[in-house]
């Protein structure tokens, strides 16, 4: 069973079920029994019942079953069917799965309130100041701009869309090695992507490439020569939409990213790094805030 799945205009996020529930949990959202078997890797629903523990499947279940009660209510552009209670503010969530037999994650989840309690006929985003979603392996990192919905209780709300992303830079950058490689470089975000232009006189290096760091971990290469001028552009917006969720977030896949990357740029402590790659050698580099 898919944990991210569209509901009218939004994404329902949820983490990941044991095999032997997912029928169980697709008949009690309504499924056919036979979509539950096939889902369930072709075990029959009487077998998947009397293996999944009861009390876990149905409280699965229920939650599922409210994330999908708050996204049917919600149009694409933020308008609601009917008036929800909510508070405006951020969630901050943390997920990190930590190597073991067997393995054991560690979750994080913390909203902090940018307003107080209203009861709303639409989703504005007006408090939005940006977001960020981190992806280094096995971590993931989100905070995002959300509204609390109290009634029904309990989810957030998230948003992501270009129109959130700052605009950055730009930022100049030089580097040299011993043995006279040289290369320069521009990075700005623009619009909803982060672009860099390298030009690179090679001597013994290898290649030059822009790195971006978040608050100086490794998160992505914008662009590598091995000589020249070159000039690429990376997406930072990820996938606009409305996300809906109560648990930490175990998976940057939903927002577009993969294994390694980040998204939205709306936090702080990111810097852009000009790297000249020496064969056997230290790599030579330069960064800049950006």
């Amino acid at each position: 069973m898919p944990t991210d799945a569209p509901v009218g205009c939004a994404t329902v996020l949820d983490r990941a079920l044991p095999p032997f529930a997912t029928g169980t949990v697709l008949a009690g959202l309504g499924y056919s029994a036979a979509a539950g078997i096939a889902l369930a890797g072709g075990w029959p629903l009487a077998v998947v019942l009397a293996a999944a523990p009861t009390a876990y499947i149905a409280r699965r279940v229920q939650k599922l079953r409210t994330l999908r009660r708050v996204a049917k209510v919600i149009d694409c552009d933020g308008r609601l069917a009917k008036p929800l209670r909510v508070v405006p503010g951020y969630v901050a969530s943390a997920y990190t799965l930590r190597a073991g037999v067997p393995p054991a994650a560690v979750r994080g989840l913390e909203f902090r309130p940018a307003g107080g309690e209203l009861v709303a006929h639409s989703l504005t985003w007006e408090h939005a100041r940006g977001y960020e979603v981190l992806a280094t392996v096995p971590s993931v990192y989100a905070w995002l701009p959300a509204y609390q919905v109290l009634d029904p209780c309990c989810a957030y709300v998230a948003r992501l869309g270009p129109e959130l992303v700052p605009q950055r830079g730009p930022v100049r950058l030089k580097a040299e090695s011993p043995d006279g490689d040289y290369a320069e470089a521009a990075a700005e975000v623009r619009g909803s992507s982060l672009c860099a232009q390298v030009q690179f006189a090679p001597v013994r290096a290898r290649s030059a490439r822009v790195d971006l760091y978040v608050r100086g971990a490794y998160a992505l290469t914008v662009i590598s020569t091995s000589g020249g001028t070159a000039e690429a552009c990376v997406d930072v917006a990820g996938r606009p939409g409305i996300y809906v969720f109560r648990e930490p977030i175990s998976s940057a896949r939903p927002f577009g990213l993969n294994d390694y990357g980040v998204l939205g740029l709306g936090a702080a402590g990111y810097a852009v790094r000009l790297v000249i790659d020496m064969p056997r050698r230290r790599d030579y580099y330069t960064e800049a805030e950006i």
